[in-house]
């Protein structure tokens, strides 16, 4: 089974990972296991403990697109067992805006790419220590490519960093040095270096707000668009400044149009 890796945007439970990753874990029939997110942390029950909060926790809805290579996930919600009362995931703030060149970014990911244990023996018996696989890698922004790099393997939005990424770690964050999330580890070429760095790629994340995520939301109408850039706009997902520079453009029912001002 192959793994990739994810953050939260939402406390409540929205999780953004790359597209390929979850086209890799989607089952190909209705009747197998539903996909799950492992939540890993070294966070234990109790002083007393040897047992980590986290675990499997069940993907229930997906929004991405044709175009872009990053997925957004709502998790299961999660109760406290003592009281019921809703739990909340740790969440990460966003940017607006696509990195510079020369600007120095920060990858985080899981590198173990495989397990040889089936969905339901994780499911009985998740892993605890995942956590500890977890690494950062460091590098800075090569080039930008604003519609696509290729027609081929990279045809979205993307920009090439040195940091060096490996299997496993497709999905994690890349966080610019303000310390927003700007982007998604989407591919590297496996143990190529150049003269300055790694040669690895990292979707641009602001063109996904433009995804739709309907019936996500118990107080919305089942039938009404919500878009990532509506809870950016309301507060739901955090973002920094550079979020009030992005339009939505919207003709009769086509879809809507993201775009930024220069």
């Amino acid at each position: 089974m192959h793994l990739g890796t994810g953050f939260v945007v939402w406390p409540g439970g929205i999780l953004v990972t790359a597209k390929h990753v979850i086209e890799g874990a989607l089952p190909g029939s209705a009747n197998v296991t539903p996909i799950y997110a492992i939540y890993a942390t070294d966070e234990k029950h109790t002083d007393n403990s040897d047992l980590y909060v986290g675990g499997p926790i069940r993907i229930e809805k997906i929004a991405w697109s044709l175009e872009l290579d990053i997925a957004y996930c709502l998790l299961q919600t999660l109760v406290s067992r003592s009281d019921n009362s809703p739990l909340f995931y740790p969440t990460y703030s966003l940017s607006g805006d696509s990195p510079i060149i020369g600007e120095h970014i920060l990858g985080l990911g899981y590198c173990k790419n495989r397990v040889t244990r089936t969905q339901q023996e994780i499911e009985n018996d998740p892993p605890s220590d995942l956590w500890a696989d977890a690494v950062s890698t460091t590098g800075q922004v090569a080039e930008i490519y604003s519609k696509q790099r290729d027609s081929y393997f990279l045809k979205f939005p993307c920009f090439q960093t040195t940091a060096r990424f490996e299997p496993g770690m497709s999905g994690g964050p890349v966080f610019r040095e303000s310390g927003h999330v700007c982007g998604v580890i989407c591919s590297a070429f496996d143990g190529v270096a150049d003269n300055e760095g790694y040669i690895s790629f990292c979707s641009i994340l602001w063109p996904s707000f433009a995804y739709v995520v309907k019936g996500w939301f118990s107080d919305k109408s089942p039938e009404e668009d919500i878009l990532v850039y509506d809870l950016i706009k309301d507060g739901v997902i955090s973002c920094d400044d550079s979020f009030s520079s992005i339009r939505m453009i919207s003709e009769g029912d086509k879809r809507p149009i993201i775009t930024r001002d220069n």
